[in-house]
């Protein structure tokens, strides 16, 4: 079993449980994590770079690669923008199932684009998780979600896997350390300025678990994006999905939201899947 896409789970599920107790203080909006974050993460990538100092050339950045990294960051700037208002307005456990959906997205496009990521158990059991995931969420026949986080819904399942297949890509020629600086740093650029007036504002003990939850989302980003260079998509994405499942543990445990019994069961069914695809 590849063990980078489980430590990543780990690491980024208790960043995402702490960002939302960030979130939860009064003195915190979506504005000012987005405005600060980017910043942090981006110095946290360069410190890492310096002391690991990977291999990397300035020749492997064609205009093709200059033009992936550009467009896979604007969606990372989208991701950002969509996770955190939604995850700012509404519960921790239905955010991160919602994340679950795009796993499942990205797993299937990965099948269709790359010939190296041609899976069909993978597909299956993607589309059995899927299917866990919809029913879920299925009440008097139809599809219930809060409307607050219908747009992260969308914009998970159509925009935000293709980042994935730019980023599949770009780690064929580039160490994810100098590409997530490279990104990081023109999402710091763009997220900034527009949110500095709320910045300005952040408070010292709160500015402390910033560093924190981005030294850890840091840390699990760079072993995700290793996986990927060694396993690949799919199977770095079927073991990350355990990272919702311990979200979503950790939302009941310690941020006290109620337990829903058809979102246990569908979690199940995704690790099963999990689980199935490692044996298989």
């Amino acid at each position: 079993m590849n063990f980078l896409p489980l430590i990543s789970a780990f690491l980024q599920a208790g960043s995402f449980t702490l960002d939302k107790i960030i979130l939860n203080t009064k003195q915190v909006t979506y504005k000012i994590y987005d405005g600060a974050s980017f910043l942090i993460m981006f110095l946290i990538n360069v410190v890492l770079f310096l002391l690991f100092r990977p291999d990397f050339s300035l020749s492997s950045l064609t205009p093709f690669t200059l033009l992936l990294i550009g467009a896979s960051s604007a969606i990372f700037i989208g991701n950002v923008f969509f996770l955190y208002r939604a995850l700012d307005l509404d519960k921790l456990g239905e955010i991160d199932i919602i994340v679950l959906f795009r796993s499942v997205a990205v797993i299937l496009l990965s099948t269709l684009f790359f010939a190296d990521e041609r899976n069909p158990t993978a597909v299956v059991l993607g589309i059995v998780a899927m299917l866990a995931l919809v029913w879920s969420h299925w009440e008097h026949h139809h599809f219930k979600l809060n409307h607050r986080t219908l747009w992260l819904l969308v914009w998970m399942i159509s925009i935000a896997p293709l980042s994935d297949l730019m980023t599949k890509v770009l780690l064929e020629t580039i160490h994810p350390l100098p590409l997530e600086i490279m990104r990081t740093g023109i999402m710091a650029l763009v997220l900034g300025p527009i949110y500095y007036q709320y910045e300005k504002h952040v408070r010292t003990r709160v500015f402390f678990l910033l560093i924190l939850t981005n030294i850890l989302t840091t840390i699990a980003a760079f072993l995700y994006f290793l996986s990927y260079q060694r396993v690949g998509i799919v199977q770095t994405v079927l073991i990350f999905s355990l990272q919702p499942l311990l979200v979503y543990g950790a939302s009941i445990a310690f941020l006290k939201e109620k337990f829903k019994w058809k979102k246990a069961v569908a979690f199940a069914i995704v690790l099963g899947a999990i689980i199935l695809a490692q044996i298989i």
